[in-house]
């Protein structure tokens, strides 16, 4: 019985080329780091949010288990899992969603000064009219002082630019 090709299984039939069927090669696969970063990074505020809620809603329950309970020995249940928990709810929610936060913040301005390195990178060489010739010179070579509009510049701020 001979076997056929295209109804045999790559990964059991030593005679087929796993290059030759898509997907089943390692090198086609993405990389895994990449879906993972992306799903921490989505999720990472939905989880917040998520523990924000259910935080405030034990405190809401733990608040009218109290205040439905005259003696004190049956309110500390209620202050303990209403009160402690749902205030370390809140607080884990909370730290989840300010440090997404302060990373997109730090995302954008590493853009930002990535921007600035580039613009000053440009700024700081002078091309010549002539095109045969290219000379790069700093911004500490032209006049220290100028004035314009009624506005005086010192010659320290230019220098130290």
């Amino acid at each position: 019985m001979t076997s056929d090709n295209s109804t045999s299984d790559p990964n059991t039939d030593p005679n087929t080329d796993p290059d030759t069927y898509a997907g089943t090669h390692p090198d086609d696969l993405p990389d895994a780091s990449i879906f993972w970063r992306w799903a921490r990074e989505s999720t990472r505020p939905l989880v917040g949010w998520i523990l924000l809620g259910l935080g405030a809603t034990f405190i809401i329950v733990g608040y009218f288990g109290v205040s439905r309970e005259a003696l004190v020995a049956k309110q500390i249940p209620f202050v303990i899992s209403g009160g402690v928990g749902g205030m370390t709810l809140v607080a884990i929610g909370a730290f989840l969603l300010g440090t997404e936060d302060l990373r997109g913040r730090l995302d954008r301005l590493t853009k930002v000064e990535e921007m600035v390195e580039d613009l000053h990178s440009v700024l700081l060489t002078v091309v010549d009219e002539d095109t045969s010739t290219t000379t790069s010179t700093p911004a500490t070579t032209r006049p220290a002082s100028t004035k314009t509009k009624g506005n005086r510049r010192s010659s320290r701020a230019t220098a130290n630019a």
